[in-house]
């Protein structure tokens, strides 16, 4: 049998087609999954005035508690743009960060049975983890601690501060499709 020019090339072109699918077939295989972004605040859109979840919404990740886009907005903008404080309030805020460990500048200054306290100086942040499924028990609890030492109730806003729910009270509130702010009260 004689093999013509015509079947070498028939060849050539079946051993090209066939490395070419094969290399497209490791590639496949070695790419990793598309992992679902976490939106940023930026990328959110809001409907109908309803606050959307900054975290995606797929089964795999299906986080317990969305937070209220509008009072994440809040706080970031008084991050970025923090507003003048008043004397008593720079005054108190200066006391309050003498609560911090000697010879630290960020730190947990408070701790309670239901919610904990902590100084972000990268921020010039207060964060207040809530660790009790009484989340507005422990918002208040906290507003009145800041209260009883010496901060106004725009002090607290303007600090600023921001409220979180510990992993665990997250993990107790899943299931129930609740919004949390994490603003502080009245702000």
């Amino acid at each position: 049998m004689k093999v013509k020019k015509e079947d070498y090339v028939l060849i050539a072109f079946a051993i090209i087609l066939g490395t070419i699918i094969t290399i497209i077939g490791v590639i496949i295989l070695r790419t990793p999954p598309e992992k679902t972004p976490v939106h940023t605040i930026t990328q959110q859109q809001q409907t109908n005035g309803t606050p959307v979840s900054v975290y995606p919404s797929t089964p795999a990740q299906n986080l317990p508690v969305a937070y209220n886009i509008q009072g994440q907005d809040k706080i970031i903008q008084k991050v970025e743009n923090h507003p003048k404080l008043t004397q008593d309030d720079g005054l108190a805020k200066e006391r309050l960060l003498q609560l911090l460990p000697t010879g630290e500048t960020g730190g947990i200054i408070y701790s309670s049975p239901d919610f904990q306290i902590e100084y972000i100086k990268s921020f010039d942040l207060f964060q207040v983890e809530v660790l009790t499924i009484n989340l507005q028990q422990a918002k208040n609890e906290a507003n009145v601690w800041f209260r009883n030492e010496g901060v106004s109730q725009q002090g607290i806003c303007d600090f600023p501060v921001d409220f979180y729910l510990s992993a665990d009270v997250a993990k107790q509130l899943s299931g129930l499709h609740m919004v949390f702010s994490p603003l502080p009260n009245s702000c």
